[in-house]
């Protein structure tokens, strides 16, 4: 089983041990959930129409106005399902559903996404995703998860798929606003969390994120580096690739076949020997790892 690190908010966190974590000098991902480990619009989209047309929304189908929805209320603080069906409610008919009302909502959702989850015989999972994390282990690394959706969603989807033990942490940040800045230091700052978790077990709560390679103070005042875990992140979005250059991380394009095979990140474009095809074969993975290894 692995830990479940849920962000109220983005100055706390609730951090519950499970694993020894000495991992300075080891190698480290960042992997995002959603369109990187497994395929969870459909089943999202599925739900969210059962969902409405339980309380009596019958217009069309989810998938076909999710992006207005989602562009309308793109600056509305808040991430996740907290905000999104509340804003398709108040979309749809017109009324904003009161906090109560939207919790209720959520927990609703969930038990739909969970339950269809198991019993369809549709498999979600990217599966060369999940062989190159079963690669990463094999070679001693360690791998945590960063999600936005709800952690019942998360927790379901790996234990139905039997991988739960591939991961060392989960930080679901369902109920965590949205910074100023956006999206991509939102990303940052969850990042940045979950570095600390593992830079430094001892203490975990911090206000600003902090790049790798930091320097921290010795008890006779002079400058100290410690040892630095090799971290990379794994993700399907620019914002994910944004935040990890950012951070000055590698960063690996979870990607369809018929998607580029390169990211403009910032000023450089992700090499394409530097994207994982989650939909392939996997046959770019030994060569993935050796490039990640040696970075």
């Amino acid at each position: 089983m692995y830990n479940c690190i849920v962000h109220q908010n983005l100055r706390t966190a609730n951090y519950v041990q499970l694993n020894n974590t000495d991992n300075h000098n080891q190698l480290i991902g960042l992997i995002d959930f959603d369109g990187t480990l497994f395929e969870t619009e459909p089943l999202y989209d599925d739900c969210m129409d059962v969902l409405l047309h339980s309380h009596g929304i019958t217009q069309l189908p989810w998938a076909s106005y999710k992006n207005t929805v989602t562009d309308k209320y793109r600056f509305v603080t808040g991430t996740g399902w907290r905000i999104i069906i509340p804003c398709t409610v108040e979309h749809l008919t017109g009324e904003r559903p009161t906090p109560q009302e939207t919790e209720s909502l959520v927990h609703e959702f969930t038990d739909l996404v969970c339950d269809q989850a198991i019993s369809s015989p549709i498999d979600h999972s990217y599966q060369p995703t999940i062989e190159f994390c079963k690669e990463i282990v094999g070679l001693g690394g360690m791998l945590s998860i960063h999600s936005g959706t709800e952690p019942e969603i998360v927790s379901t989807l790996l234990d139905h798929k039997d991988i739960s033990d591939l991961f060392d942490v989960i930080v679901s940040s369902n109920k965590t606003n949205k910074p100023d800045g956006g999206y991509t230091r939102y990303k940052k700052r969850l990042l940045s969390r979950l570095m600390d978790h593992y830079e430094h077990p001892e203490s975990r709560e911090y206000s600003e994120p902090r790049a790798q390679g930091h320097h921290d103070h010795n008890d006779d005042g002079g400058h100290t580096a410690d040892p630095v875990p090799k971290f990379f992140v794994l993700g399907d979005s620019n914002g994910d690739g944004f935040a990890a250059e950012e951070l000055d991380l590698p960063f690996i394009m979870a990607r369809k076949q018929d998607d580029p095979a390169e990211l403009n990140i910032g000023a450089r474009a992700i090499h394409p020997s530097m994207s994982l095809v989650v939909d392939g074969n996997g046959g770019e993975i030994p060569e993935l790892t050796k490039k990640i290894l040696n970075n």
